[in-house]
């Protein structure tokens, strides 16, 4: 005996496929598939930056400490969830590629935040150095076109910025871009 398709789930999937064309029109992407996220190309890198930093555990953080490595700073905030699965994206990636990459992240907000940030990392079980940063220092600092949060920014092992993005960048697109500069 056959069976005929229900005319309700065809109105499913007829619906299904609109919201995919209506997404499609957007811009919006769902597609699990994205393509490798790759560091430019050698001609187009930057200069090395300058920086040394101090970690709210007192521990430097330099272009000296972190050369001949890659380094992957998180630009976050205590206060957003996006920040928060940056952070742990963050986690992922240190306990992947240190001691081969160096992991930082560099938390915009006023020094009186310090209790707040040791919290923070205390909560979620940081284990990288957290430099808490003024965003007003911020806009003058060698990370000035790091403009919002949560963003991820690369530098390769002279400490050259290979690779951003602004948004949250999760561990496997962070892990790929770290594969091209090896």
């Amino acid at each position: 005996m056959s069976r005929r398709v229900r005319p309700a789930f065809r109105s499913i999937a007829t619906a299904i496929a609109g919201v995919s064309c209506l997404g499609a029109l957007a811009g919006v992407s769902c597609s699990a598939a994205a393509p490798p996220a790759k560091p430019p190309a050698a001609a187009q890198k930057e200069s090395p930056l300058q920086f040394d930093l101090e970690a709210v555990d007192g521990t430097r953080v330099s272009s000296e400490t972190t050369r001949a490595r890659n380094t992957v700073i998180g630009f976050i905030t205590t206060y957003d969830l996006a920040s928060q699965a940056l952070a742990n994206y963050l986690k992922t990636v240190a306990r992947e590629h240190v001691p081969r990459t160096n992991v930082v992240a560099i938390v915009l907000e006023a020094p009186e935040s310090l209790p707040l940030v040791k919290a923070f990392a205390t909560t979620i079980r940081i284990k990288y150095p957290l430099v808490l940063v003024e965003p007003r220092d911020h806009a003058r600092s060698v990370f000035k076109d790091m403009k919002s949060v949560p963003s991820v920014l690369i530098l390769d092992r002279e400490g050259r910025p290979s690779w951003r993005k602004n948004g949250i960048v999760e561990a496997k697109e962070i892990d790929q871009v770290l594969r091209g500069l090896e």
